[in-house]
């Protein structure tokens, strides 16, 4: 009973249309990505701005909002006894279908995953790196930075495609891996960016590798193994390498301070009762003086917490890397820091800096990643 899907809320009156977003040129054989933009949801709207087709079949007239919702380990339409395994909705036009504020090109598919309702957008690789470069840089940065921005989210995306074949989705959003917002931040300058850049990845002995990078490495970066773990001991994320360009960037010294008492809720979560925190340190520090644990030396002894934990204590925007010092005063503990984010691949604010000297997309990338290859596969 499809017919069912027409009954959405319609509402057809004279709001003004939102343009269509500007193409994006893709060759026939660019790769599809599926990025899941909606996780562990008990509900889903998606408004459609243009006409659309629900399931490859059922149309649906402009300004049409449709409601999601679980029932059991299926999908339920619009509150009615309309139920399936999953629903995919293709634009008349692309880029004109919004959840929860964002317009997203490609099609939509709705399903349940662990008990909840997940969304994953699915549109071609091109379209998702202008998005990427709009989100993790915007639109102020030198065109050379962009490109190469560019040419490494198209990697680290295209890395993860050939890894999630079995899985539901190729990757997320968000800082967990790579920052996109659809079509709402796309820029000129990321749209030009993608374009001259387009099918160039990074690759290593013939295959492409995760191309990390982050937004400001603070002087050097670190390798992806010590930072990551797992098998990425490869010549292009070993690390080490000292950048001299990233000094302009607002996050290239940072100070925050917090109360003792913070870090002693902190230290009790392991089950630990002490009242009085003398120092913290870090420890197992690399070549670029990052730290993968610290030691926090309290009345009780010495409690050793990994970093992210503490990051994530603490604020991923508050400590904003685990490259720091840290000294006591007044009953606070003032950490002074270098750098924002992980410090492995290319630093962002470097990029932008070996741009405004002159330097090429393709030099800015073989400097952050040595040993590696610009490649165009499509």
């Amino acid at each position: 009973m499809l017919f069912v899907l027409i009954s959405g809320c319609h509402c057809n009156d004279n709001r003004a249309e939102l343009p269509p977003p500007p193409p994006i040129p893709a060759p026939k054989d660019t790769p599809l990505i599926r990025v899941l933009i909606v996780r562990a949801a008990e509900t889903v709207t998606v408004e459609c701005s243009r006409r659309a087709l629900v399931n490859k079949t059922v149309p649906l007239e402009p300004h049409t909002s449709l409601s999601f919702s679980l029932s059991g380990d299926k999908v339920r339409f619009n509150n009615s006894n309309e139920v399936a395994p999953d629903f995919t909705i293709e634009p008349e036009i692309d880029g004109t279908l919004i959840v929860e504020g964002m317009r997203y090109r490609g099609v939509l598919r709705i399903f349940v995953f662990e008990g909840k309702l997940c969304v994953v957008n699915i549109l071609n690789l091109e379209s998702y790196v202008a998005s990427v470069v709009g989100s993790e840089m915007g639109d102020k940065f030198s065109p050379a930075a962009l490109a190469a921005q560019a040419v490494a989210a198209r990697t680290y995306a295209l890395y993860y495609i050939q890894k999630s074949s079995l899985k539901p989705w190729d990757i997320t959003t968000g800082t967990e891996a790579q920052v996109y917002r659809g079509v709402n931040i796309e820029t000129d300058s990321a749209r030009d960016a993608t374009c001259s850049t387009k099918g160039f990845v990074l690759t290593y002995e013939g295959k492409v590798f995760p191309a990390f990078y982050s937004s400001t490495c603070g002087g050097c970066t670190s390798s992806a193994e010590f930072v990551f773990g797992g098998k990425l001991d490869i010549t292009p994320l070993r690390g080490g390498v000292e950048c001299y360009y990233c000094e302009k960037s607002p996050y290239y010294r940072w100070n925050t301070t917090v109360p003792e008492e913070e870090i002693l809720k902190i230290v009790r979560t392991s089950g630990a009762e002490p009242s009085s925190v003398k120092s913290i340190t870090l420890a197992e520090t690399d070549i670029a003086k990052r730290g993968k644990f610290v030691e926090i030396v309290t009345d009780l002894g010495v409690q050793r917490i990994g970093i992210d934990k503490f990051r994530a204590s603490l604020g991923y925007n508050r400590l904003r890397s685990a490259l720091f010092t840290v000294e006591k005063k007044d009953g606070n503990f003032i950490f002074s820091g270098k750098g924002w984010g992980h410090g492995v691949g290319m630093c962002q604010w470097g990029a932008e800096g070996m741009a405004k000297q002159g330097f090429s997309p393709e030099e800015i990338l073989k400097y952050y990643y040595p040993a590696c290859e610009v490649t165009r596969i499509y």
